[in-house]
């Protein structure tokens, strides 16, 4: 399957969370003829962000929502609710998640807090309920543990409902929780423990159209009526050959190794490196994250709704086909960068068609 789908049913609960919520559908599948890039709705969460992206069960993570209105106007002060959701998806849903995490006094939600933003901490049984650790029984249910995701990963479902005016809409996302191995050898376990580094959020380097740096929100791009604007997003580049001194903790070493990278280990805002376990190879194996965008705007027309780069591929940008409206305005709009382990980051732009 194409990553750039896979990634899509990761990340369709929050892109069509309204129409999840109104009818209570019990699976998540993305429309991919719809035109999800186009802002139509009052009130839109676009993104969700966890930081740091990925933690161990006790750790306290920040969470912050994208939310904006039809113009593409980030709303800052939204009334809006937070939630865990602690249902675990059963064998037969096909969705990322319970639908649980849907419905409003399911009694799956437990509260975090409210605003664009809200500090939790991740439960301590995130690894049994959501993880690799065999789960606690409940009457009528066999129990078993979770399996990983393609990248090694566990996820915490993370719901997030914000209402502007009257309007109101529900986003669901998921936040990546460390739970180890399951499965492998001792030896596989220990290696693990000591190479594998957190995932670290992807950072917007660079947003060009037609060659030209998009400063910010405060410095709009003029462009001409009906025009279409070739869009680059650039991503930092990360080492493919880890290097003790480099500033970056790779898959290839440890506190042992390079105490100078990894004592505190630090990420790289791109396309990381990192270890997983090969249950097919029955052993550990270097991977590359894939890269996705996610291209949002108030009027106009992009060529694709998603872009990006597979894990193969070592490019550190993407591009996209904008076409301006044929009437002069002002046109808002965002990128969402995406990496394949749930990192997540945004900027805006704003076009000035005349």
């Amino acid at each position: 399957m194409d990553i750039l789908i896979m990634r899509a049913l990761r990340v369709c609960a929050v892109e069509i969370g309204i129409l999840a919520f109104a009818i209570g559908i019990s699976g998540c599948k993305p429309d991919l003829d719809e035109r999800a890039s186009e802002l139509g709705a009052p009130v839109r969460v676009l993104a969700v962000q966890a930081d740091p992206a990925e933690g161990v069960p006790g750790d306290a993570v920040t969470f912050r929502a994208l939310v904006v209105d039809a113009t593409g106007t980030e709303i800052e002060a939204p009334a809006s609710s937070w939630g865990f959701c602690t249902a675990r998806k059963s064998l037969a849903e096909l969705g990322p998640v319970s639908p649980a995490c849907y419905t409003a006094g399911s009694g799956a939600l437990s509260p975090l807090g409210s605003g664009t933003s809200v500090q939790a901490t991740l439960s301590s049984s995130a690894c049994r309920d959501f993880g690799p650790e065999v789960p606690q029984s409940k009457p009528g249910e066999y129990g078993r543990p979770v399996d990983p995701d393609p990248t090694g990963g566990y996820y915490q479902p993370v719901t997030f409902v914000a209402m502007a005016g009257s309007d109101w809409v529900t986003a669901v996302e998921t936040t990546r929780i460390a739970c180890g191995l399951s499965g492998a050898s001792s030896d596989d376990v220990i290696t693990f423990r000591q190479r594998y580094h957190l995932n670290e959020n992807p950072g917007v380097l660079r947003l060009r159209a037609t060659d030209e740096d998009i400063e910010g929100e405060s410095a709009p791009i003029a462009v001409t009526s009906g025009m279409r604007v070739t869009m680059t997003v650039e991503w930092p580049a990360c080492p493919d050959v880890d290097v003790c001194g480099d500033g970056i903790c790779g898959p290839d070493e440890s506190q042992v190794t390079c105490t100078e990278d990894c004592a505190k280990p630090n990420g790289c805002m791109g396309a990381e490196r990192y270890l997983v376990y090969d249950a097919e190879a029955r052993g550990l194996v270097v991977h590359r994250e894939a890269m996705s965008v996610s291209w949002f705007a108030s009027a106009g027309s992009f060529d694709q709704e998603r872009t990006g780069r597979e894990a193969d591929d070592p490019a550190t940008s993407s591009d996209n086909i904008w076409q301006a409206p044929t009437t002069p305005r002002i046109v808002k709009g965002w990128v969402v960068l995406r990496d394949e382990r749930g990192g997540t980051a945004w900027q805006p732009f704003v076009f000035d068609v005349r």
